[in-house]
């Protein structure tokens, strides 16, 4: 049997405080229950006791401590289901650096160190395939030696006006990704051709977003609220806007 490990780009109890309602999480989420992989385990986004406490992240992780070094740990959550977690003591360092931090702790040879002790502790050796999604990551990607190595480059951070002052440091990470990753997958078909162009993976598969359909399926009747009552029904073809009618 395989096992497998993934990076999120999300905190995981950002997840758990939010709902799974990010790619990443619906990657998890449907992965977890894959039966080809025996062993499943997440690496947790470093955080830092003050964002734990400002953010409503307390407690949320429920799992037993299986495994532990100073402040990382090694929780299970389920049956061959983990997580690991990294709480570090540099407040200042988080506010100062801001996004930087993310990608300095992500190399930080400690964390690094106790990923692979998790991984010898789990008997997983080199058995395993390796899913990043976090663009601040790649140094995990440099470091660790999965079977297979896969990096979902979902969005082009590039693009994103949030994180202009790090351009290059993403642009970076970019590189490094085409370099230690066997292949890249990402949503769009704009993004296929700009990454092939900007930094030639070996090999890149588009994975657009979806929809899990069964969750919307209505098992009992809902009871219809009542400021909508007098909305005619989209069956119609009928919408209201602003007191007005209008008809597709």
């Amino acid at each position: 049997m395989k096992n497998l490990i993934i990076v999120p780009f999300h905190d995981w109890r950002k997840i758990l405080l939010e709902g799974f309602r990010t790619r990443d999480a619906h990657f998890i989420e449907e992965l977890k229950k894959r039966q080809e992989f025996s062993i499943k385990v997440v690496i947790n986004r470093p955080t830092t006791l003050l964002e734990v406490f400002l953010k409503r992240k307390r407690n949320l992780i429920k799992g037993q401590v299986v495994f532990s070094k100073i402040n990382f740990k090694l929780y299970k959550l389920e049956d061959n289901f983990y997580i690991i977690d990294y709480v570090s003591y540099d407040i200042f360092g988080q506010i100062i650096k801001g996004y930087k931090w993310f990608i300095s702790q992500y190399g930080d040879a400690k964390y690094i160190s106790f990923i692979n002790d998790c991984i010898n502790f789990l008997d997983m050796k080199n058995n395993y395939t390796f899913l990043n999604q976090n663009i601040f990551a790649y140094k995990l990607s440099e470091s660790l030696t999965p079977k297979l190595s896969i990096f979902d480059a979902w969005d082009n951070f590039l693009k994103f006006n949030v994180y202009k002052n790090i351009l290059t440091e993403i642009h970076i990470g970019y590189k490094a990704y085409s370099k230690c990753t066997d292949c890249w997958i990402t949503n769009s078909r704009d993004n296929v051709i700009d990454f092939e162009e900007a930094y030639n993976p070996k090999h890149i598969s588009l994975i657009t977003n979806g929809v899990d359909v069964i969750r919307f399926v209505k098992k009992k009747r809902s009871v219809l609220p009542s400021d909508m009552i007098e909305i005619k029904s989209t069956n119609s073809r009928v919408w209201r806007k602003n007191n007005s009618t209008y008809r597709r």
